[in-house]
């Protein structure tokens, strides 16, 4: 009577195992010590583990290399040490390419273990997906610190000392002599001109970001265009620097922004010259390739230091080495964002005679 209880019992034990079993959807394989797959149940379900062939008795090197491995070596663990172990790893299935898996492995005997073995491609995805939001968040949150740490400096620099020069002219206008005020209103002039830059390099870079930037192409004289964008930073650093200008080929005419492209040139130029030392050259080259054009911006400058140069291109950056030199970091920061909506590059290189050059390449025809 008592075995007949005993044997009904284990049944009824048996069917419930089977029936946990049956209702969980990972892969679910017996294991000795040895590496023999004694049993093996398939994954159910959309689960790309469904696809994966599980066949027993058989040796668990029939698995994919990644997976026997992990299986194995988690098995063993439980074996050994642990009452469970577990490992990630990524396996490749016909049908689903890549898949990342779980595999928690428990004793079930002194030399058997069963491994559970899990597909988490979508929470792996989920993870990446949560971490680069994570990541963005940081960035974002480091960039508005930099835009307050920078802006409120350079913003007050300019706003004080017009507000400076304005007290002066109203407390002591008539003992200021003609020439002395000409010079000071020249003072207020240039300080407003030099936040309203300021305001319109947030207004682009806004623009830019916000994608209400609009590419306007149009034919293009590049080699006049260039002539010309180098004539007027001469006339604007009033013949401080030698710029010199060269053109090689004979093709000139591209389809490009014009506007964008002279944003990107007057930037590296007037860039060019606030960071090297009067009476260096500043030299600017040009040619047209069967797909490409190649606009390079050379000068004799302090550079950017090799520390600075792969966030160079990043808004409210700047070399560690500009000293007093002012600016706010946002010009290159522009410059690559024009770059790309022309679908360039642009890459910071050291010049061979020291300073800065700046490689900048388009598309000879942008559709």
């Amino acid at each position: 009577m008592k075995v007949a209880q005993r044997t009904a019992e284990l049944a009824a034990r048996a069917r419930e195992i089977e029936g946990l079993l049956a209702s969980i959807p990972d892969m679910v394989l017996r294991v000795n010590r040895a590496g023999q797959l004694l049993e093996c149940q398939a994954a159910k379900g959309a689960t790309r583990l469904a696809r994966l062939e599980c066949l027993a008795p058989c040796s668990v090197t029939a698995l994919p290399s990644p997976l026997y491995v992990a299986v194995l070596e988690t098995g063993r663990q439980a074996l050994e040490q642990h009452p469970t172990a577990f490992a990630e790893t990524i396996i490749e299935v016909d049908g689903a390419g890549s898949v990342d898996v779980e595999v928690r492995s428990a004793a079930v005997g002194p030399d058997d273990f069963v491994a559970f073995v899990r597909d988490i491609t979508d929470r792996k995805r989920a993870e990446a997906e949560a971490a680069g939001l994570l990541e963005k968040e940081r960035q974002v949150s480091e960039m508005k610190t930099r835009f307050i740490s920078v802006t409120s400096h350079e913003f007050r620099t300019p706003i004080a000392a017009a507000m400076g020069t304005v007290e002066l002219l109203r407390g002591h206008l008539d003992r200021i002599t003609p020439p002395k005020r000409e010079e000071m209103f020249g003072r207020i002039t240039s300080s407003l001109q030099r936040t309203t830059a300021m305001l319109d390099d947030l207004l682009q870079l806004n623009r830019i970001d916000a994608g209400r930037t609009k590419v306007e192409l149009a034919p293009v004289n590049l080699r006049n265009f260039l002539q010309g964008v180098v004539d007027e930073a001469r006339l604007a650093d009033r013949s401080a620097h030698e710029f010199t200008f060269s053109w090689a080929g004979e093709e000139t005419e591209v389809t490009t922004d014009f506007h964008l492209l002279h944003h990107i040139v007057s930037n590296l130029l007037s860039n060019a010259a606030r960071y090297s030392p009067a009476g260096t050259p500043i030299t600017a080259r040009g040619r047209i390739e069967p797909d490409e054009v190649w606009l390079v911006v050379e000068d004799r400058g302090i550079g950017v230091p090799v520390t600075d140069r792969d966030r160079i291109f990043e808004a409210f950056e700047r070399g560690s080495n500009v000293g007093t030199i002012k600016g706010t970091g946002l010009g290159l920061s522009i410059v690559k964002r024009i770059t790309q909506l022309l679908g360039g590059t642009i890459r910071l290189e050291p010049a061979a005679a020291g300073g800065s050059c700046f490689i900048l390449v388009l598309p000879r025809r942008l559709a």
